[in-house]
């Protein structure tokens, strides 16, 4: 299957906050990976969440966490995949206040394009304790525009 459809995959599950075994899956994942697309997605998308700074989110970061130190990546390694496909979250969060927002960015480019081909920026809140996934979301998908640019 395409790179980009297994990218979307893991992008879906994540934002379902999934237990510890679906987790595994996707560490193990990880390691194993050809696609150097998927392989920085993945990482990314656990390195981010495992920063996670709120309660709904901790079990997931701690166990994302140990999941990211078993897949042992070197920091020339990590520099590599930063090139790749990537998951990018944003935390405007006051933890005294257990309020704010988090910005969620996703590129996943395919392996026949330049251009990405799934652009995604969404957001997630969380006031007054609640918690809401999603708040806002923004995609763009696109596939073969480079064929319209080389017609220009």
């Amino acid at each position: 299957e395409r790179p980009e459809v297994r990218m979307m995959a893991v992008s879906q599950i994540l934002a379902t906050l999934p237990e510890n075994p679906i987790l595994d899956q996707i560490g193990f994942t990880l390691l194993r990976e050809p696609s150097r697309q998927v392989k920085s997605f993945v990482y990314g998308a656990m390195k981010q969440l495992s920063q996670s700074p709120i309660e709904i989110e901790k079990e997931l970061a701690q166990h994302l966490k140990a999941l990211l130190k078993l897949a042992n990546i070197s920091e020339e390694d990590e520099e590599t995949l930063v090139r790749g496909s990537r998951y990018q979250r944003i935390p405007v969060y006051s933890q005294a206040k257990k309020e704010g927002f988090f910005v969620d960015l996703e590129s996943m480019v395919g392996t026949d394009n330049v251009l990405p081909k799934h652009i995604t920026a969404g957001m997630d809140t969380i006031f007054n304790g609640l918690f809401q996934k999603n708040s806002l979301e923004v995609s763009f998908t696109q596939e073969d525009v480079e064929q319209w640019f080389e017609k220009l």
